[in-house]
């Protein structure tokens, strides 16, 4: 629906049929009319008719039914509506209210003009064109393939139900040629994005790529926390490039050579760090924080984060 025009009055006597607003129709349109009056005497009928002129002049045809509104005794402020009136270009609609005796000096009214959206109308090829579009005899012969008898679709179905598919599983087990994408044993320490996972108990070798250049570093860090606003000293783990391990689960590492920390490419940023089984037997199960910290003449800069995770171990033999 979209809104034409409106037309207003403020002090209308409308005690007799008085018109409240008229609409010109500059295109065929299918229209509504809705009026509100305000400040009415009430306690009676309120009368609303619309007439029409074709191309505007000529007689003023009155569109039936007309449109009765009962107003209550107190009820003062009353609207209605027309029903759907179809116009061509140049036809005039009037809106009447015949009001009550006592409607003389104060009734306000408000007219509003709307216009019902159009209705689409296909092309005249428009049925021809969808039938086109459709599956032809032709097209579904083409579907079913040669040797095609009296097969449907429910009869392909209870075939296929029909199948002993109990033995595929066992098949594809039992086949000789097998190979895993990847054992979980043979992987001292995997990187997920700048995530790690480690075993406890086992020596991890975790392979930092393309963190970033080091060129120029004095001293590089990696420091694994259960929180991030704990000190160094009380990391679960810190190895320096120099120094080795320095903490171990918030203490004093005693073995400093149980781990290190291996540039393996100063430009890309390509770092090995290595934890001995001896230390990670130490750690306990849990997901952690970790970063990769660098310093240079210019500052501290951390090249990477991420979380740090030790699962726990099921072995506990080392000998």
């Amino acid at each position: 629906m979209r809104h034409i025009e409106t037309d207003t009055g403020t002090n209308v006597n409308i005690s007799s049929a008085t018109a409240v607003g008229a609409y010109t129709a500059d295109a065929d349109r299918l229209v509504i009319v809705d009026v509100m009056i305000d400040a009415v005497a009430g306690a009676g009928d309120y009368v609303m008719y619309v007439t029409k002129q074709i191309n505007g002049s000529g007689s003023a045809y009155k569109i039936l039914p007309k449109t009765t509104m009962t107003a209550a005794t107190g009820e003062t402020a009353i609207a209605g509506q027309s029903g759907i009136i179809s116009v061509k270009s140049g036809d005039v609609l009037t809106c009447y209210v015949d009001g009550l005796a006592g409607d003389t000096t104060t009734p306000d009214w408000t007219t509003r003009w709307f216009e019902i959206d159009k209705l689409v109308t296909l092309a005249d090829d428009a049925v021809t064109e969808i039938q086109s579009g459709l599956a032809l005899e032709a097209t579904l012969t083409a579907i079913k393939g040669a040797g095609w008898s009296d097969e449907t679709l429910v009869a392909i179905k209870a075939a296929l139900d029909a199948l002993d598919k109990s033995g595929v599983a066992a098949a594809v087990w039992a086949y000789a040629a097998r190979t895993l994408t990847q054992s979980a044993a043979a992987v001292a320490a995997v990187l997920a994005g700048s995530d790690i996972t480690i075993q406890r108990g086992d020596t991890a070798t975790i392979a930092l790529t393309d963190v970033g250049a080091l060129t120029g570093y004095s001293k590089i860090w990696f420091t694994v926390k259960s929180r991030k606003n704990h000190s160094d000293t009380e990391s679960i783990i810190q190895i320096e490039k120099t120094g080795g391990l320095l903490y171990l689960n918030g203490a004093t590492a005693t073995t400093t050579s149980d781990g290190n920390l291996t540039v393996n490419d100063e430009a890309t940023g390509d770092v090995t760090i290595m934890i001995k089984a001896a230390a990670t037997a130490d750690l306990d199960p849990g997901v952690y924080y970790y970063d990769v910290q660098l310093l240079t003449s210019s500052g501290v800069t951390t090249m990477t984060t991420g979380k740090f995770t030790v699962e726990g171990d099921i072995t506990r033999a080392v000998a």
